[in-house]
């Protein structure tokens, strides 16, 4: 049989019956669920709708609350062929194989071959990266949904790239890997605490007091760690005009800001108006003085008043 022709044969299992168990209250009664909320069987209906329609991670979303609500086995199947249909391999892998697991005998001969096909339909369509996290385990996703992977097992994903992330805490580690189906790759992921935004400030001309957010650093140039967020910088330096900028900082990010400052034109004393004005005034008073000394003897005698 040609590799693809099996691809998507198998259905959902359309018709089940489902209860919610009822839970236990502390004074050995049975809990009444709330009114208007929806049973396990109205979950189970939604996702068989929306899988009808096309919508896949809608009916993912109700074929998982179903199963939540009930431990049903028989739900998984359903869950799997959804996770296929959204080309999510190695939960699907997964699925299928909690659904053999869990349902043991109660699976039939023939529904139990089908589902081993198309699991290795899956693993023959898809590529394998072993991923090794160094240090403490660590809670892995695949382009950005989380994903189970058993130690010693492979992480099965499509044709394509992908990012792998792996988390521990507040210690992330991330890469993108491109990959072909049949092919295999190992990718190691370190985590690692992101660290503080570190920001260097370099002002034109050097030397000037760098302030940031209203308090002083140091001279420039400076460099120093910052909380995420923004932050306003401003270069002072006297003679200089000064320069600021408004900056926005995130983890792990290394920023260089550059501020020029202006230069402030100064007036020589010679140049300012009060100097100019007195010798103004003081270039008249002596020019007055020598004309008065100077004057002909009969020009003072013509505003004479008989």
């Amino acid at each position: 049989m040609a590799r693809g022709s099996r691809l998507g044969r198998l259905t959902l299992l359309a018709a089940l019956a489902l209860a919610t168990p009822a839970a236990a209250t502390p004074d050995g009664g049975v809990a009444t669920p709330a009114p208007g909320t929806p049973s396990a069987a109205d979950r189970y209906d939604m996702a068989l709708r929306y899988f009808k329609q096309g919508d896949y991670r809608a009916a993912l979303t109700e074929f998982e609350a179903a199963h939540r609500m009930t431990g049903r086995f028989e739900v998984l199947f359903n869950v799997a062929v959804t996770q296929r249909r959204l080309f999510r391999y190695h939960d699907a892998v997964r699925s299928f194989g909690r659904y053999l697991g869990e349902g043991g005998e109660l699976v039939s001969a023939e529904r139990r071959a089908e589902v081993e096909a198309e699991m290795a339909q899956i693993r023959g369509d898809s590529a394998e990266i072993m991923v090794i996290v160094v240090g403490a385990p660590a809670r892995l996703e695949l382009d950005d949904l989380p994903v189970v992977v058993d130690a010693g097992q492979a992480l099965l994903v499509g044709s394509g790239r992908h990012v792998v992330r792996a988390r521990r805490g507040a210690a992330l580690a991330e890469k993108s890997i491109e990959v072909v189906a049949g092919e295999k790759q190992e990718l190691m992921l370190e985590p690692r605490a992101p660290a503080p935004p570190q920001l260097t400030v370099v002002t034109r001309p050097v030397g000037a007091t760098v302030i940031v957010d209203g308090v002083e650093r140091g001279k420039s140039p400076w460099s120093g760690e910052l909380r995420p967020g923004g932050h306003r910088v401003r270069a002072r330096l006297g003679g200089w005009r000064d320069d600021s900028a408004d900056v926005t900082l995130v983890l792990d990010e290394k920023r260089e800001l550059v501020l020029e400052l202006g230069k402030i034109k100064v007036t020589p004393w010679y140049g300012r108006w009060y100097v100019i004005g007195g010798a103004v005034v003081v270039a008249g008073a002596i020019g007055g003085g020598i004309w008065l000394a100077t004057r002909p003897e009969e020009y003072g005698h013509v505003f004479t008043v008989p």
